[in-house]
C-alpha cells in the first residue's frame, strides 16, 4: 500500500468492508453507500449547529439530491468515505470547542482525522485550520495545541515514512498534477485554470446553487456567539483552501482535471446555499420550493454536461473472455503482470480472483523500484497488455523482464509470456 504517493486507508477500509461483504464486487460499493447516506445526516447536524436546524435540513436535502454525490455513493471510489470522514471531523471539532472537558471529544477527533487524512490529501488542509478554530472558539492556546497533537500523527507519519519528508510531499502533489498527461492533459495558464476549475465546480454544484451560495455568505449568523463564529470561519477557510487546491490541480492538468475533485468544495458550499435559501425567505412552502428549484437546476446542469468520473457501467466482453481463459490456463499461484490497459485489469482480477501478491498493474502509480521488487519476488510468467501501452511494456523490459509474442488475444488485449532469465536486483 506504499506504492506511489497514494494514501493507504482507502484500501484498508475496503479490506475491512470485504470482511462484512465477502463479494469484492460489492464490498467497496457498500462502503460508499453507507458513508454517502450517512453524510446527508451528518451535514444536517453540522449545518444545524452552525446556522440552524432549518438550514441543516435544506443543506442535507441539497446533498441528497446532488447528482455527483449520488453517483460516487454507488461506486467503489473512495470519494464518498473521504467526504463522510471530512464532515465528521468538522462536526467533532465543534464538539471539542464547546466541551468543558474535551478528552472524549478529542479522542473522537483524533480518530476521525486519522481516517480522513489517510483517505484524501484534501483533509490535510485541516491540520492547520483545526487548531486555529479552537483558538478562535475558546481563546485557549493549550486547547489549540492539544488539537494539533490530536490531528497531526497520520500526516506526519505518512510524510516522513512513505514520502520521505516535506520534499516528498511536494513531489507527490506535483506527481498528481502531472499525471493528467497520461490522458491528454497538460499544464495551462492561470486564467485557463480558473475556467477549468470553475467549470468543474459549476458542473458539480449547479450555477444557481453556486450563485445562492456566494450570496448566502451575507446571511450567515455572524452575531450568534464566539463559538459559532469560529465554526463558520473554519467552514469558510476550508472551502477557500479546497478551491485553491482545485485551482492548483487545474493549472497542472488542464482539461484532464477529474470532475469529482470538485465534490468536496461543492459540498462545503451547500451550507452557504442553505443559509441564503433559508435566511431570506420566511415561509416554509417557499423555502421548500426554492430548495427544489436549486436541486432541479443542478440536475439539469449535470445532464447538460455529464461529469467524467472514470467509471464504466459494464465490463468489456473481452475482459470476461480473458478471465475465463485464465481460469483454465493459469496455474494456481502463478503471478501475472498487467499494464494499465485503460483500467481493464481491475475488472479481470474481480472475475478471475488473484491474491494481492499474485499480480501487479504497471501504471504511473507503480514506481520502478516496486516493479523490480515484484519481478524478483513473484517472478510473473504472463504479461497482459494492449496496444497503446508500449511505454509501460518498455518499463517492464527496463526492469529486467522480456515479453515474448502473444499466445492469446481477446479483442485488443494480448497475453504474452514473460521471460526472467536471471533474478532481478531490487533497489
Amino acid at each position: 500500500m506504499r506504492d506511489g504517493h497514494w494514501l493507504p486507508l482507502g484500501e484498508v477500509l475496503v479490506g475491512l468492508a470485504n470482511l462484512v461483504s465477502p463479494d469484492p464486487l460489492w464490498a467497496a460499493r457498500a462502503l460508499s453507500l453507507a458513508t454517502g447516506t450517512l453524510s446527508v445526516a451528518l451535514l444536517a447536524s453540522l449545518v444545524g449547529a452552525l446556522i440552524g436546524s432549518a438550514a441543516g435540513l435544506a443543506a442535507a436535502a441539497l446533498l441528497a439530491l446532488l447528482p455527483m454525490h449520488v453517483a460516487v455513493s454507488a461506486t467503489a471510489l473512495v470519494d464518498a468515505p473521504a467526504l463522510f470522514f471530512l464532515l465528521l471531523v468538522l462536526r467533532l471539532a465543534l464538539v471539542v470547542g464547546e466541551a468543558s472537558r474535551p478528552a472524549p471529544a478529542l479522542a473522537g477527533l483524533a480518530a476521525a482525522t486519522a481516517l480522513a487524512t489517510g483517505l484524501r490529501y484534501e483533509a490535510w488542509l485541516l491540520v492547520p485550520l483545526l487548531p486555529l478554530h479552537q483558538l478562535l472558539a475558546t481563546g485557549r492556546p493549550g486547547r489549540a495545541a492539544l488539537v494539533l497533537l490530536a490531528v497531526l500523527p497520520l500526516p506526519a507519519w505518512w510524510t516522513f515514512t512513505a514520502l520521505g519528508g516535506i520534499g516528498g510531499l511536494r513531489d507527490g502533489l506535483g506527481y498528481v498534477t502531472a499525471s493528467g498527461a497520461s490522458v491528454g492533459g497538460a499544464a495551462v495558464s492561470w486564467p485557463s485554470a480558473v475556467m477549468v476549475a470553475g467549470g468543474r465546480l459549476l458542473g458539480a454544484l449547479g450555477p444557481l446553487t453556486a450563485a445562492v451560495a456566494v450570496a448566502g455568505i451575507a446571511a450567515l449568523p455572524w452575531r450568534s456567539g464566539r463559538i459559532r463564529r469560529a465554526g463558520l470561519v473554519l467552514l469558510l477557510l476550508l472551502l477557500l483552501a479546497c478551491l485553491a487546491l482545485l485551482l492548483v490541480l487545474a493549472a497542472g492538468r488542464g482539461e484532464s482535471l477529474v470532475d469529482r475533485y470538485a465534490l468536496t468544495a461543492a459540498t462545503l458550499a451547500l451550507p452557504l446555499a442553505a443559509a441564503g435559501a433559508i435566511g431570506w425567505i420566511g415561509a416554509t412552502p417557499a423555502r421548500i420550493a426554492l430548495i427544489v428549484l436549486l436541486a432541479t437546476v443542478t440536475a439539469a446542469a449535470t445532464w447538460w454536461r455529464p461529469p467524467e468520473l472514470y467509471l464504466r457501467r459494464g465490463r468489456p466482453a473481452e475482459v470476461g473472455r480473458l478471465a475465463a481463459w485464465l481460469d483454465h490456463e493459469r496455474a494456481p499461484g502463478t503471478a501475472v503482470l498487467f499494464t494499465r490497459a485503460g483500467w481493464w485489469p481491475t475488472h479481470v482480477v474481480l472475475l478471475h480472483p488473484m491474491g494481492r501478491e499474485e499480480y501487479r498493474i504497471v501504471s504511473w502509480y507503480l514506481g520502478d523500484a516496486a516493479l523490480r521488487a515484484f519481478l524478483l519476488r513473484a517472478r510473473p510468467r504472463l504479461l497482459i497488455t494492449r496496444p497503446g501501452d508500449e511505454p509501460l511494456v518498455a518499463r517492464v523490459r527496463a526492469a529486467g523482464a522480456e515479453a515474448d509474442l502473444p499466445v492469446a488475444r481477446f479483442g485488443s488485449l494480448e497475453v504474452r509470456p514473460l521471460r526472467l532469465p536471471a533474478p532481478v536486483a531490487a533497489d
